[in-house]
C-alpha cells in the first residue's frame, strides 16, 4: 500500500516501508497499526493528530516535517532523528515505546509525555523539557545537558542522570537515586541519603 499522498482519517495496517524517501505527504487524523518503517526519510511531510500503534520506526529521519498532535503507543522507535522536525509545530506523546538511541537535540518538548518508555542512550541536548513527564522511563546512558528541566518529572524514571551544571532546574522532581547522583556531581555528600539507599 502506498503511503505517499494526502490522507484524512485513514487507517494503515501492516504497511512496510524501507529505505526510501516519502515527500510532501499529508496525514490528518490517521492511525497506523503495526506498520514498519526502516531507514525511511520523511521530507516536507505533515502528520497532524496521528497515532502510531505498535509500529516499528528504526533509523527514521524527519526532514522539515510537521509533527503536531502525534502519539506513539508501544512498538519500537529506535535510533530516530527527530531534529529535522519543524520546531514550531512539534507536539508529541510517547507511551510504552522502546526509544533507545533517539536524538531530540535542540527541540522544544515542553509538556511531552515519555511514560514507560525505554530511552537508553537517547540525546536531549539544548531541549526545552519544561513540564515533561518521564514516569517509568528508563534513561540509562541518556545524555541530558544544556536543557530546561523546570517542572520536569523524573520521580519514577530509572537510570536518570542529567548535567546539573548546565541544565536549568526549578521544581524539577527526581527520585532518591537521582538526587544522590546529582548531589555527588555537585561535590555534596549526604550520608543519611546514602544510608537510606544502602550505598
Amino acid at each position: 500500500m502506498a503511503i505517499d499522498g494526502t490522507f484524512g482519517g485513514k487507517r494503515f495496517e501492516g504497511v512496510e516501508v524501507g529505505a526510501e524517501r516519502v515527500r510532501r505527504a499529508e496525514y490528518d487524523g490517521c492511525h497506523f497499526d503495526r506498520c514498519s518503517f526502516t531507514d525511511t526519510r520523511f521530507h516536507d511531510c505533515r502528520f497532524i493528530d496521528c497515532t502510531f500503534e505498535r509500529c516499528e520506526f528504526v533509523g527514521v529521519r524527519f526532514v522539515n516535517s510537521m509533527l503536531a498532535g502525534v502519539t506513539f503507543q508501544g512498538g519500537r522507535v529506535m535510533g530516530v532523528d527527530f531534529t529535522g522536525a519543524r520546531e514550531l509545530s512539534l507536539k508529541l506523546s510517547f507511551d510504552d515505546a522502546r526509544m533507545d538511541y533517539c536524538n531530540f537535540s535542540g527541540l522544544p518538548l515542553k509538556d511531552t509525555s515519555f511514560r514507560d518508555c525505554a530511552l537508553k542512550e537517547a540525546v536531549f541536548a539544548e531541549c526545552d523539557l519544561r513540564g515533561s513527564d518521564f514516569g517509568g522511563a528508563d534513561l540509562s546512558g541518556a545524555v541530558i545537558r544544556h536543557s530546561d528541566l523546570r517542572g520536569t518529572d523524573f520521580r519514577e524514571a530509572r537510570g536518570c542522570a542529567f548535567d546539573v551544571k548546565t541544565c536549568r532546574t526549578g521544581k524539577t522532581q527526581v527520585g532518591s537515586d537521582t538526587a544522590a547522583i546529582l548531589l555527588e556531581a555537585l561535590g555534596i555528600d549526604c550520608p543519611e541519603l546514602r544510608a537510606l539507599l544502602g550505598w
